[in-house]
């Protein structure tokens, strides 16, 4: 469940053309140089760390799964940073994730955040999103 959760969040994000004209791409994992600095133009959006809780009833499997999404910008204050953040809330409230196996129940954002990253140019973006999740169990007579 959680690499294809992952994955239909990456998807989504990915045919998010507002989003995407606002950013230099939705990632995983970073290219980066030889300096191991970001390989990529600024801002962009690091899909980030996840926390997947068991929701199981008799009848379904079920799981709450809380995920963090990152923005990165080095514009001169927040204003870049929190419009990314606001394209992202607004396409996740609404998604629709299709997630191998499991009914998506709701996509909901929990809570958005926004500071300066401790190298002193760059604004990170946190958000934290929810999405619910079940599957019926196999019924054995």
């Amino acid at each position: 469940m959680e690499f294809e959760l992952q994955a239909a969040v990456y998807r989504y994000m990915q045919a998010q053309a507002a989003l995407l004209a606002m950013v230099s791409g939705v990632y995983d994992h970073v290219p980066q140089n030889e300096r191991g600095e970001p390989a990529v133009a600024f801002p962009y959006v690091t899909i980030g760390e996840d926390v997947i809780t068991n929701n199981d009833c008799d009848t379904h499997y079920g799981v709450d799964a809380t995920l963090t999404i990152h923005v990165w910008s080095r514009s001169e204050g927040r204003a870049e940073c929190k419009r990314v953040q606001g394209a992202i809330r607004t396409a996740l409230q609404a998604a629709q994730l299709d997630v191998a196996g499991w009914v998506v129940d709701a996509t909901h954002m929990l809570q958005s955040s926004s500071h300066m990253d401790p190298d002193g140019q760059t604004r990170h973006g946190v958000q934290t999103i929810r999405v619910t999740a079940w599957q019926a169990k196999e019924r054995v007579l």
